[in-house]
Protein backbone atom coordinates (compact mmCIF):
# COMPACT_ATOMS: atom_id res chain seq x y z
CA UNK A 1 0.00 0.00 0.00
CA UNK A 2 1.32 3.40 -0.99
CA UNK A 3 1.01 6.07 1.70
CA UNK A 4 0.25 9.61 0.56
CA UNK A 5 1.67 11.53 3.55
CA UNK A 6 4.30 9.02 4.61
CA UNK A 7 2.51 7.37 7.56
CA UNK A 8 -0.80 5.60 7.88
CA UNK A 9 -1.89 7.78 10.82
CA UNK A 10 -1.34 11.01 8.88
CA UNK A 11 -3.26 9.62 5.92
CA UNK A 12 -6.16 8.48 8.12
CA UNK A 13 -6.24 11.79 9.99
CA UNK A 14 -6.33 13.76 6.73
CA UNK A 15 -9.01 11.45 5.30
CA UNK A 16 -11.12 11.92 8.44
CA UNK A 17 -10.68 15.69 8.40
CA UNK A 18 -11.67 15.84 4.73
CA UNK A 19 -14.69 13.64 5.45
CA UNK A 20 -15.68 16.08 8.21
CA UNK A 21 -15.45 18.94 5.69
CA UNK A 22 -17.69 16.89 3.39
CA UNK A 23 -20.15 16.46 6.27
CA UNK A 24 -20.27 20.23 6.74
CA UNK A 25 -20.76 20.56 2.97
CA UNK A 26 -23.76 18.24 3.18
CA UNK A 27 -25.23 20.39 5.95
CA UNK A 28 -24.82 23.50 3.81
CA UNK A 29 -26.49 21.79 0.85
CA UNK A 30 -29.60 20.85 2.82
CA UNK A 31 -32.72 23.00 2.76
CA UNK A 32 -32.36 24.25 6.33
CA UNK A 33 -28.59 24.74 6.17
CA UNK A 34 -26.44 23.80 9.15
CA UNK A 35 -28.66 22.42 11.87
CA UNK A 36 -27.47 23.40 15.33
CA UNK A 37 -27.40 20.77 18.10
CA UNK A 38 -30.59 20.81 20.16
CA UNK A 39 -32.87 18.74 22.39
CA UNK A 40 -36.16 17.27 21.19
CA UNK A 41 -38.83 17.26 23.91
CA UNK A 42 -41.90 16.41 21.86
CA UNK A 43 -44.64 13.95 22.85
CA UNK A 44 -42.74 12.71 25.88
CA UNK A 45 -39.71 11.65 23.85
CA UNK A 46 -36.47 13.31 24.95
CA UNK A 47 -33.32 12.98 22.86
CA UNK A 48 -30.36 15.03 21.70
CA UNK A 49 -30.06 15.88 18.02
CA UNK A 50 -26.39 16.64 17.36
CA UNK A 51 -27.21 18.47 14.13
CA UNK A 52 -24.22 19.31 11.95
CA UNK A 53 -21.81 17.80 14.50
CA UNK A 54 -23.25 14.37 13.66
CA UNK A 55 -22.70 15.10 9.96
CA UNK A 56 -19.04 15.85 10.67
CA UNK A 57 -18.50 12.62 12.62
CA UNK A 58 -20.36 10.47 10.09
CA UNK A 59 -18.53 12.12 7.19
CA UNK A 60 -15.17 11.52 8.87
CA UNK A 61 -16.00 7.88 9.54
CA UNK A 62 -17.18 7.36 5.95
CA UNK A 63 -13.97 8.89 4.58
CA UNK A 64 -11.78 6.68 6.76
CA UNK A 65 -13.72 3.60 5.63
CA UNK A 66 -13.37 4.62 1.98
CA UNK A 67 -9.62 5.13 2.53
CA UNK A 68 -9.30 1.69 4.12
CA UNK A 69 -11.22 -0.03 1.31
CA UNK A 70 -9.62 1.88 -1.55
CA UNK A 71 -6.29 3.53 -0.65
CA UNK A 72 -5.61 6.58 -2.83
CA UNK A 73 -2.63 6.79 -5.16
CA UNK A 74 -1.99 10.50 -4.58
CA UNK A 75 -3.00 13.58 -2.65
CA UNK A 76 -5.60 14.69 -5.21
CA UNK A 77 -7.35 11.33 -5.04
CA UNK A 78 -7.24 11.45 -1.21
CA UNK A 79 -8.77 14.93 -1.11
CA UNK A 80 -11.51 14.17 -3.64
CA UNK A 81 -12.47 10.78 -2.19
CA UNK A 82 -12.40 12.13 1.39
CA UNK A 83 -14.72 15.05 0.69
CA UNK A 84 -17.02 13.00 -1.52
CA UNK A 85 -17.24 10.23 1.07
CA UNK A 86 -18.05 12.83 3.74
CA UNK A 87 -20.94 14.22 1.74
CA UNK A 88 -22.20 10.84 0.55
CA UNK A 89 -21.74 8.95 3.82
CA UNK A 90 -23.91 11.34 5.78
CA UNK A 91 -26.53 11.57 3.03
CA UNK A 92 -26.78 7.79 2.61
CA UNK A 93 -27.15 7.19 6.34
CA UNK A 94 -29.75 9.95 6.75
CA UNK A 95 -31.69 8.61 3.77
CA UNK A 96 -31.68 5.10 5.20
CA UNK A 97 -32.88 6.24 8.62
CA UNK A 98 -35.63 8.46 7.21
CA UNK A 99 -36.70 5.76 4.73
CA UNK A 100 -36.96 3.15 7.47
CA UNK A 101 -39.04 5.49 9.63
CA UNK A 102 -41.33 6.31 6.71
CA UNK A 103 -41.87 2.60 5.95
CA UNK A 104 -42.84 1.95 9.58
CA UNK A 105 -45.24 4.91 9.54
CA UNK A 106 -46.77 3.71 6.25
CA UNK A 107 -47.29 0.27 7.78
CA UNK A 108 -49.09 1.83 10.76
CA UNK A 109 -51.23 3.96 8.42
CA UNK A 110 -52.33 0.82 6.55
CA UNK A 111 -53.28 -0.84 9.86
CA UNK A 112 -55.33 2.23 10.82
CA UNK A 113 -57.03 2.17 7.41
CA UNK A 114 -58.02 -1.49 7.88
CA UNK A 115 -59.29 -0.75 11.40
CA UNK A 116 -61.37 2.15 10.05
CA UNK A 117 -62.82 -0.08 7.32
CA UNK A 118 -63.73 -2.73 9.90
CA UNK A 119 -65.23 -0.11 12.23
CA UNK A 120 -67.44 1.17 9.40
CA UNK A 121 -68.78 -2.40 9.08
CA UNK A 122 -69.69 -2.44 12.76
CA UNK A 123 -66.75 -4.53 13.99
CA UNK A 124 -65.42 -3.62 17.46
CA UNK A 125 -61.88 -2.34 16.89
CA UNK A 126 -61.25 -0.80 20.32
CA UNK A 127 -58.56 -3.35 21.28
CA UNK A 128 -56.86 -3.03 17.90
CA UNK A 129 -56.78 0.79 18.18
CA UNK A 130 -55.20 0.59 21.64
CA UNK A 131 -52.59 -1.79 20.24
CA UNK A 132 -51.89 0.60 17.36
CA UNK A 133 -51.55 3.57 19.73
CA UNK A 134 -48.97 1.64 21.77
CA UNK A 135 -47.12 0.75 18.56
CA UNK A 136 -47.18 4.45 17.56
CA UNK A 137 -45.61 5.39 20.89
CA UNK A 138 -42.85 2.84 20.31
CA UNK A 139 -42.20 4.26 16.83
CA UNK A 140 -41.98 7.77 18.33
CA UNK A 141 -39.50 6.57 20.95
CA UNK A 142 -37.40 4.81 18.35
CA UNK A 143 -37.39 7.35 15.52
CA UNK A 144 -38.45 10.59 17.20
CA UNK A 145 -40.86 13.10 15.71
CA UNK A 146 -41.01 13.26 11.91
Amino acid sequence: MQLVLGTLWKDLLLAGALGGVGGIGLGLLQEKGLEMPHWHNETGVNFADLGFIADIFIGALAAVIVYALNPPAGILQLVSSGITAGIGGSAILKGYVKGTAVREQASRAEMYRKAAADASKGVDVKDRLEELENADKQVMRRWGPR
